[in-house]
């Protein structure tokens, strides 16, 4: 049984008809967020292989970034000094 939706009355407290759809709205959408919830992790479950493969891709790409890019920076600045201590005209 359903019951027509009406707003509340202005200036006074609700109704038990009020209340009871607020309940009954709340409690469908704690049903659906539960089933939603349970679907999500039965998905999750079955491609576990798949996400682990993602997280473990996404950890070796981020973990070592700051890493390289200072040994990129370092090994630049070796090449840039040896290269400007060289002069063509010694040659």
């Amino acid at each position: 049984m359903t019951v027509p939706l009406k707003p509340p009355a202005e200036n006074g407290p609700l109704t038990f008809q009020d209340a009871q759809v607020v309940r009954s709205k709340s409690r469908r959408g704690d049903i659906l967020f539960t089933v939603g919830v349970i679907l999500v992790l039965y998905t999750a479950w079955h491609v576990r292989d798949v996400l682990v493969l993602i997280y473990v891709s996404a950890l070796f790409a981020v973990v070592p970034s700051p890493g390289c890019t200072s040994a990129i920076g370092v090994l630049a600045a070796a090449w840039r000094f040896s290269f400007s201590s060289w002069s063509w005209e010694e040659r």
